[in-house]
């Protein structure tokens, strides 16, 4: 029996019907689930006969009253993520059991939206049911900091606009031309708010929020703590500044918005201000703020940004045991040849020269071109001494670390600089030997 014959039959042994001429989304199986709630009905469409790929599930129609529900698992195009590729594995010489798979997973998920018991599967990838507009990176954990503007040419040589989030305007500037750019264009004022409870989409929740309205009202439900927080920091911090970067974090989920406040909402700002001056007062009373900022006419813009995280604590605990990290270490990797440049490379990725920490390469040695079919470094760097050429490379790929380059010899001397870590990848037996004896007699 052929693979499109046991598909074929595969679906029908599932009470699907087969669709001639596919509708929308090119369905070419479908199905209606009747359930406690209502009829959802599925499709699958864009089958691969020979299984290379698995097909694409579409929810073409649920119950009316679930339509502004943000339901888990479902994309913005009705497209469902049915199956986690990392999680689970499919034989695709087994078609008939594969799309089995692939059916018996999409019924678990009408029964989860028909359980409403949704928060956890919600809250673990919550930043992706954000459906955001624009994207930007997040270097640092301070409450309030600043948002920068610029642009940059990526591989195609289309011209991107993209957004970081630092702690300061220098902060920003390197993070800029480590990504290319020629210059801030543009920086304003960046609040981040910690959500102590969990993220979630209550149930009656139009999802995505369309305004700033929707959403004070959305973070009110879940955690009225943080809308305050949000309230007081926007009301004390805000100057001549139209823009607003405003930056909600859950453990390791970070979803952005930016508005635009209009001028009518600067000038209500002053007179609430103004009326709040008297002594013992407080300087705003939150309730006038949030209807200022709810106003129609006071927010001109309100977009929501995908926030990518590449605070070092981020990027570094992922290579890192929980009970061992190199944040904090002040280390000395002597040699800086094919082993040394791999392995300088390696400890910054698991967090050396970060936090408190620092990172010193050692070796006097100079990049000739017989290094380069084995050398980290590449052509940039022929004639230039490995140990501050490789500084110059760790640097540019953008991680926030201190490193040290020493055009010399690792000595006796330098013993006495109380390292946390010591790595010898000189491969030269002689010093290993010299290297051994210093540590043990020092």
């Amino acid at each position: 029996m052929s693979f499109t014959s046991e598909i074929r039959q595969t679906f029908l042994a599932y009470n699907f019907k087969a669709e001639r001429k596919p509708p929308k989304y090119e369905v070419s199986y479908w199905r209606e689930f009747d359930t406690k709630l209502g009829i959802f009905r599925i499709g699958f469409s864009n089958i691969h006969t020979d299984m290379s790929q698995l097909p694409e599930a579409y929810l073409l129609a649920l119950p009316e009253h679930l339509k502004k529900i943000r339901l888990p698992h479902l994309n913005a195009n009705k497209s469902i993520c049915y199956l986690d590729p990392e999680t689970t594995n499919l034989n695709p010489i087994d078609a008939k059991r594969a799309i089995a798979t692939c059916i018996q997973l999409i019924e678990r998920i009408i029964g989860l939206w028909v359980s409403g018991d949704y928060k956890e599967e919600i809250e673990a990838e919550f930043s992706s049911y954000w459906e955001h507009e624009n994207f930007s990176f997040i270097m640092t954990d301070d409450p309030i900091g600043i948002a920068a503007n610029y642009k940059r040419t990526n591989l195609d040589g289309n011209e991107i606009l993209e957004t970081v989030i630092a702690k300061d305007i220098t902060e920003a500037q390197q993070w800029a031309k480590f990504r290319g750019a020629k210059s801030i264009l543009k920086d304003y004022l960046a609040i981040i708010v910690y959500i102590r409870k969990s993220l979630y989409v209550p149930y009656e929740t139009i999802w995505p929020p369309q305004s700033f309205k929707d959403f004070l009202h959305w973070l009110d439900t879940i955690d009225r703590n943080a809308l305050q927080n949000l309230i007081h920091k926007i009301a004390n911090n805000i100057k001549k500044q139209h823009d607003i970067f405003i930056v909600l974090r859950k453990d390791n989920e970070s979803i952005g918005i930016k508005i635009l406040l209009s001028n009518a909402a600067k000038k209500m700002f002053e007179r609430i201000k103004r009326k709040r001056k008297q002594k013992g007062q407080p300087l705003f009373k939150l309730q006038n703020v949030i209807n200022v900022l709810s106003g129609m006419y006071f927010i001109e813009k309100f977009t929501r940004v995908e926030v990518a995280d590449v605070s070092p604590d981020f990027l570094f605990q992922r290579n890192s045991l929980d009970d061992i990290s190199l944040k904090n270490k002040k280390i000395a990797l002597i040699g800086c040849g094919t082993i040394g440049g791999y392995s300088a490379h390696s400890l910054i990725q698991c967090g050396a020269g970060s936090g408190n920490g620092s990172l010193h390469l050692f070796d006097d040695d100079i990049l000739t071109s017989g290094n380069l079919g084995r050398h980290i470094l590449g052509v940039k760097y022929l004639k230039e001494i490995k140990s501050k050429a490789l500084k110059h490379y760790l640097e540019e790929q953008g991680f926030s670390i201190e490193i040290y380059h020493h055009p010399a010899k690792f000595t006796k001397n330098d013993m006495t600089k109380k390292w946390d870590i010591i790595i010898d990848v000189t491969g030269d037996e002689t010093f290993s030997l010299l290297l051994a004896y210093w540590f043990r007699t020092d």
